[in-house]
C-alpha cells in the first residue's frame, strides 16, 4: 500500500443523502427494491413502477450507490442506472471529491466490511444504521486511485462473471438432460407392442391420508408413529417424519399405515411441491395432501421402475392438477393412471441406465460445486486485495489473488 492512501472513518469521507419524497402517482421513474438488487454482484435485475408507491421513499439520481441495510450478510449494494425511488430499505450515498461511487458500491461489499456489518445487529432482520456504519475504518486512496482500482477490478470481476454465467448455464442443461433422459427411458417402453400397460389400481393399494384434530391432545401428545406432509417428499426417500401420532389417532381417524417402500405423490402444496415423489423408507401415516402408492407385488425393480415412471410425468401430473387457487391432484386420477410395465429383469435393466445417468449428473454437479466454490473465493480475495493496495494491474495480480484466495 503507497504512501497516497490514508486511513480514514466513513462518516469523514462520506454522508447518506436525505432527499426523500412520496412519488406522484403520475411519475414514470421506475423503482428499485431490495429484490431487484442481486447479492454480492450488485446487478440489478429489475425494477418496479414509482407511481405505486405511496409511502416516503429515498429519491436517487444515476450512479448513486444504494446499499442494502436489511439483513446484510445478504450484500446487496448497487449503482442506481438511471434517477429514480428506492426502498427505504436502502442507505444512499453520492460521490463526491473524496470517494467515487463506483469505488465505494464495492468498498461496500468487500469481506471485511460485510462481517463488519453483520456483527453490528442480531434479529431475524437486523438492520444496519448510518449511526453504526460511519465509524468503519478503511483506507482511501485519492479518487484518481480510486478509478483505476475500480478498473482492474471489474475487468477481473467481469471474467468471474463470465464464469459464473457458464456454471449456471452447465447446472440448468444438467437438469433438463436428467430430465429428458428419464422421459426417454419410460417414453420407449410406452412404445413397445410386447410392454402391458397396467392401470395403477390393478398392481398396487392407492389412498390417502388425514390429519388428526390438533386440539384432540390423545391423538398427538407423546404419538410414536410417524407422521408425513406432503412438503416431506422433497427429501427423496423418506427416513424420519418430524411430526408423530398416536395409536389412538389411528385407530380413531383416517389416517392408515402406509409400509416401507411406499411411493407417496404430493397432490397438492406449495411451490413446486405439487407432483413430487417420494418413497418412505419407514412405516408411516400421511396428510391428505399425499397420495399413497403401494404395490401389491412388491420388488425393488418394479418399486423403483414405478418411482421413476411417476417423477419422469413430474411436469404432466402438475398439469393434469385442477382446482383454482391451489390446483389439487386426486386419488381417482392415480387409480385410472396407465404406466408401462416391463418384466422385473427388464425393469431392473431401465433402471440401472437411470441411475448411471443420475450418478454421472451428480459427478458433473460436484466438478461444478467445486468451480462455483473456486470463483466466490477470488471474489473475496479480489475485494480484499483491491481495497489493501495490492490490486496493481500487473500479470503478478493472479498469482497473489489466487494465494489469498488459497485456490
Amino acid at each position: 500500500m503507497t504512501t497516497s492512501w490514508r486511513r480514514v472513518r466513513f462518516g469523514q469521507v462520506i454522508q447518506p443523502t436525505v432527499d426523500r419524497e412520496t412519488p406522484n402517482a403520475a411519475t414514470d421513474l421506475p423503482f428499485i427494491g431490495m429484490e431487484h438488487v442481486e447479492s454480492q454482484t450488485g446487478r440489478i435485475t429489475g425494477h418496479g413502477r414509482a407511481a405505486d408507491i405511496s409511502s416516503l421513499s429515498p429519491r436517487v439520481l444515476r450512479d448513486d450507490v444504494l446499499y442494502g441495510r436489511l439483513r446484510p450478510y445478504l450484500n446487496k449494494v448497487a449503482i442506481a442506472p438511471e434517477p429514480a425511488f428506492a426502498s427505504g430499505e436502502f442507505i444512499v450515498f453520492r460521490g463526491n471529491d473524496d470517494v467515487d461511487s463506483r469505488w465505494l458500491k464495492w468498498r461496500l461489499t468487500a469481506p471485511d466490511f460485510v462481517e463488519f456489518a453483520i456483527s453490528l445487529n442480531t434479529g431475524d432482520r437486523p438492520r444496519v444504521k448510518w449511526s453504526q456504519m460511519s465509524g468503519f475504518e478503511l483506507f482511501l486512496p485519492d479518487v484518481q486511485h480510486q478509478r483505476h482500482v475500480v478498473e482492474i477490478l471489474e475487468e477481473h470481476l467481469s471474467r468471474l462473471d463470465a464464469a459464473d454465467a457458464a456454471v449456471r448455464s452447465a447446472e440448468t442443461r444438467m437438469r433438463l438432460h436428467i430430465k429428458a433422459t428419464s422421459a426417454s427411458i419410460v417414453g420407449r417402453m410406452e412404445n413397445v407392442r410386447c410392454v402391458p400397460s397396467m392401470r395403477l389400481s390393478d398392481i398396487a393399494a392407492i389412498g390417502g391420508g388425514g390429519t388428526p384434530r390438533r386440539g384432540e391432545s390423545r391423538y398427538w401428545d407423546g404419538g410414536t408413529i410417524p407422521w408425513v406432509t406432503s412438503g416431506d417428499l422433497s427429501q427423496g426417500v423418506i427416513a424420519t417424519a418430524s411430526q408423530f401420532i398416536t395409536n389412538t389417532a389411528l385407530s380413531e381417524t383416517s389416517v392408515r399405515l402406509w409400509p416401507s417402500g411406499t411411493l407417496l405423490v404430493a397432490m397438492y402444496g406449495e411451490g413446486k411441491t405439487r407432483g413430487t415423489v417420494g418413497e418412505l423408507a419407514i412405516d408411516a401415516t400421511t396428510n391428505q395432501a399425499c397420495a399413497a402408492v403401494s404395490l401389491r407385488e412388491p420388488s425393488d425393480a418394479s418399486r423403483s421402475w414405478l418411482r421413476l415412471v411417476l417423477e419422469s410425468r413430474y411436469d404432466a401430473l402438475r398439469r393434469e392438477s385442477s382446482g383454482g387457487v391451489q390446483p389439487n391432484l386426486t386419488l381417482g386420477y392415480f387409480k385410472t393412471l396407465v404406466v408401462p410395465w416391463p418384466d422385473p429383469d427388464h425393469a431392473a435393466a431401465l433402471v440401472e441406465e437411470h441411475r448411471s445417468n443420475v450418478e454421472n449428473a451428480l459427478r458433473l454437479e460436484r466438478e461444478l460445486r467445486t468451480t462455483r466454490n473456486r470463483s466466490a473465493a477470488l471474489r473475496r480475495a479480489l475485494l480484499a486485495a483491491a481495497f489493501t493496495g495490492r490490486l496493481t494491474g500487473a500479470q503478478s495480480d493472479v498469482e497473489r489473488v489466487e494465494e489469498m484466495a488459497g485456490v
